[in-house]
């Protein structure tokens, strides 16, 4: 297929296109929408995989412009993106027209079968061809109309003219006062004789003639705080002989108060005197709602904390709340009358601009956010609504534009980010993003035949630093030691620090370890000029050890573990100097051996066993549940710890027997303890990735064998899945946790900050519970940042409906640090060791609540 791929980072966009070369595919490139239209307008492509965020034009820019040329618009376009996308996002693309909407990283075994699938579609014409893009909306409908109120009074007062006409048609003018609700009366003022319509009687709540109809009558009926002003009135007509108009209230027989208008005209004899007086009643009690109504809107709108617009259809702004002019610092003189682009930042296109205006136009709502500026030149962020404005008829009079300044929030979620992938002190990737780039480096060298060197670099006598002179003066050496390690690399290199000390170096594209080897001799040489710090100097030297990818392993942790191994023996040779990863220095690898053979027959020999450690609620203390943790102790090895077997068993395989071994054995412990009369608890069990990829037997088949042989309610079992298990196939993961959840299982994400998910991924997944890694909650009365993203994880969990656990509270204050911000459970040795199920069995029999 001729391919063209439209990505704007320049990484990506190789190993794109070095992938799809490799499978016999004719690819073209171009960095941004505006390019890759140039190109497919003059050779147009048999498809089109592109990125979302690009300089220039974005890719739904270029799929809105692909889509509706005739010439280009039967073309698949996929689009391919790691950016912070949600639901909306792809149902934009789809509504563009686009074939696919895929998140990375995918599997480029997958991501060639859905280029395959795309391309068979195309060729049976199954693909949808829009013929103009739509986008999701709803109409706002807002219907406004003069009532017929007035036109009635037009026509009673034409009656009143022609009282002769009135008499002839006095059927037609009781229906018509009945509809408008209004009714008349006549006074002769000479014999002092009232009388009223039926629709008088009507609206004072009075059967017609139910009393004998007098002035005095009349007043009665008026709200007594209202009288006095009626009397004024009535009196300056007969005085002046002018008519008067007035509103006012009456009370009903059954109390009800009414809002009435009445209005009425003297007649003058011949002497000059008033003779004669005829008025009119009509209740406006809907009218007078509607206005009080219409006011609260008013001062809603004033004082709403949102900024309101209201433009016409040619886009002029007629209308801005007191929030806009807060915002912008435009005064309401200042942009009425002219038009919105007065905010225009550049920050958004003149394409986005158009389709906004295109959306809004053919009478959808659109949403979305753009950065404007101030009057005074500053940059801020809206998240935006604009919706047309209807009369009755559904004709577009308006365009209505509620907007809320999102930039403190835009802000938050930059820093949130760049905290979760960067070191706070040097700003240098953190193990988190190094592990990625090495794991991206490692597949383009052996896409290219290339190698990787990665370089595990140790500060020599650091710790001597720390203590003897400060952490202050320490965190100034690590600084400059970074900016050493940048110095000595190339562009593409990558320089992280995985914690204290210790930094990472991975040299991408060498063709021989010679090149490392100079950058090593480089580095040690750097490092060998005195750190200064206050005026004074300090020497400190470097370690470093060596791995090369893929001679000594191709998987990223066994590529750090050679390193970190190759630096230990730099420093046993005498610091100073480097070293290369060895297979004689695994001499863990004899041991390993032993272990994977005892492993295997652990279960057979009932060597394994579960501990129970406490999950408390923070709020009360009381016991909620607790968490199964394996424990192996066997006759040769002795208790080895999980943190070297659990590993062997998901590399080998054997967590799928183990794990379902678990699952039996906690769900009957559990049911043991409900049968005994203990408190319906919740029993946490930890899931393998190899479990989630249904290596072994369907996990919710198991689930439900082991709950129907136990007797345990599903909502007792919740199972805890890391953060790197779900990024291994999210769309397995997805799958399988959805049907575990249906099924009335918790789930929780546990070890929550170590691993490679963000928030959009995070909201894929149907979890209810997210546990904090006890690497941040041991640090948070110490770290300031370590404090910081726990109190932003709980925020953000709880943002999303999840409850949150923290594990690893050792100490009163960690708790209640965790208590002030909102967490919601907590897990740790100040409650609770893990114990065995008999000693757990005898916590739960003699109370569960914990005393704090």
């Amino acid at each position: 297929m001729k391919i063209l791929v439209v990505e704007d980072t320049e990484d990506s966009r190789i190993l794109l296109e070095d992938e799809l070369r490799l499978h016999g595919n004719d690819v073209d490139s171009a960095t941004n929408g505006v390019e890759a239209l140039d190109k497919a307008h003059g050779s147009p492509p048999d498809l089109i995989i592109s990125d979302i965020l690009m300089p220039v034009m974005d890719g739904f820019g270029l799929c809105y412009e692909v889509k509706k040329d005739e010439r280009l618009r039967k073309i698949p376009f996929i689009f391919y993106t790691a950016t912070y996308t949600d639901q909306r996002d792809k149902e934009l693309a789809i509504s563009l027209g686009a074939s696919r909407f895929i998140l990375k990283p995918t599997d480029i075994t997958r991501f060639l079968q859905i280029i395959d699938e795309v391309e068979r579609e195309y060729r049976e014409g199954s693909l949808p061809i829009p013929k103009h893009p739509l986008k999701p909306h709803h109409e706002l409908d807002v219907m406004h109309s003069e009532s017929l109120i007035c036109k009635l009074d037009d026509k009673v007062k034409e009656l009143q003219r022609e009282r002769e006409a009135l008499q002839q048609s006095e059927a037609r003018l009781h229906e018509a006062q009945r509809i408008a609700n209004i009714g008349h009366w006549e006074w002769d003022i000479l014999t002092n004789d009232l009388c009223w319509s039926d629709q008088i009687y009507c609206l004072f709540g009075l059967q017609p003639r139910e009393i004998n109809p007098t002035y005095a009558s009349f007043l009665e009926r008026i709200l007594p705080e209202d009288r006095e002003n009626v009397t004024k009135a009535v009196n300056e007509a007969l005085t002046l002989g002018v008519p008067y108009d007035i509103d006012h209230r009456i009370c009903l027989p059954d109390g009800t108060v009414r809002f009435v208008h009445e209005q009425a005209e003297v007649f003058e004899g011949d002497t000059g005197k008033p003779i004669r007086m005829i008025g009119t009643v009509q209740d406006i009690t809907a009218r007078k709602l509607a206005e009080s109504q219409l006011r609260i809107l008013s001062q809603a709108v004033e004082q709403s904390p949102v900024s309101v617009v209201i433009a016409d259809l040619d886009g002029t702004l007629e209308y801005v709340n007191p929030k806009f002019t807060e915002i912008t610092g435009y005064s309401s003189e200042e942009v009425i009358g002219g038009g919105y682009s007065i905010l225009q930042s550049g920050h958004t296109s003149d394409e986005e601009y158009q389709k906004l205006w295109e959306t809004i136009t053919s009478g959808k709502e659109w949403r979305g956010e753009f950065a404007s500026r101030t009057k005074d030149g500053e940059l801020f962020w809206e998240s935006a609504t604009i919706s047309p404005i209807r009369e009755r008829d559904g004709t577009i009079t308006h365009f209505l534009g509620i907007k809320e300044d999102i930039s403190i929030r835009k802000e938050y979620e930059e820093r949130l980010l760049h905290q979760a992938n960067f070191d706070q002190l040097t700003d240098l990737p953190n193990r988190v993003l190094a592990l990625d780039r090495l794991s991206q480096a490692r597949v383009m060298a052996h896409r290219e035949g290339n190698i990787v060197v990665v370089m595990y670099v140790d500060l020599d006598n650091f710790k001597y630093i720390n203590d003897t002179m400060g952490h202050a003066i320490g965190d100034i050496c690590l600084i400059d030691a970074s900016k050493r390690l940048i110095a000595n690399v190339q562009e593409g290199d990558t320089v992280a620090r995985l914690g204290g000390d210790e930094f990472l170096v991975i040299l991408n594209d060498l063709e021989t370890i010679d090149e490392a080897e100079i950058v090593a001799e480089k580095i040690l040489d750097a490092f060998t000029r005195p750190f200064s710090s206050r005026g004074q100097d300090i020497y400190m030297t470097a370690s470093i050890g060596m791995t090369v990818c893929p001679a000594d392993g191709t998987d990223a942790q066994v590529l750090l573990r050679n390193a970190d191994a190759a630096v230990n023996m730099a420093k046993a040779k005498g610091r100073n100097n480097f070293s290369y990863f060895m297979s004689s220095m695994n001499l863990h690898a004899t041991k390993r051996l032993e272990m994977e053979s005892e492993l295997r027959q652990a279960l057979g020999r009932n060597e394994l066993s579960l501990h129970y450690q406490p999950l408390v609620d923070i709020s009360n203390g009381d016991l909620l549940g607790a968490e199964a943790l394996l424990r192996w102790k066997n006759p040769k090895l002795g208790s080895v710890p999980p943190l070297e077997f659990i590993p062997l068993a998901e590399e080998t395989g054997l967590i799928i027997p183990i794990g379902e071994w678990v699952l039996h054995s906690a769900c009957r412990e559990a049911s043991k303890w409900q049968q005994e009369g203990q408190p319906l608890m919740r029993i946490a069990v930890n899931i393998s990735s190899r479990q989630l990829r249904k290596e072994g037997k369907d996990l919710l088949s198991i689930i439900n064998q082991v709950i129907e042989e136990t007797g345990l309610s599903p909502e007792c079992l919740e199972l805890e899945v890391t953060e790197n298990a779900l990024m291994e196939d999210i769309q397995e993961a997805v799958r399988q946790l959805e049907a575990l959840s249906a099924a009335g299982l918790y789930l929780s994400i546990d070890d929550f900050g170590t691993g490679y998910s963000s928030l959009s991924y995070l909201k894929c997944f149907p979890f209810t519970t997210l546990k904090i890694d006890r690497e941040f909650v041991q640090d948070v009365m110490i770290d300031a940042n370590n404090a910081a993203l726990v109190s932003a994880i709980i925020a953000m969990a709880h943002s999303l409906g999840l409850k949150v656990i923290a594990e690893g509270v050792e100490d009163a204050e960690q708790l209640i640090f965790l208590h002030e911000q909102g967490s919601d459970i907590a897990q740790g040795y100040y409650f609770s060791k893990p114990i065995p199920a008999e000693e757990f069995g005898q916590l739960v029999s003699s109370g569960n609540r914990f005393e704090f």
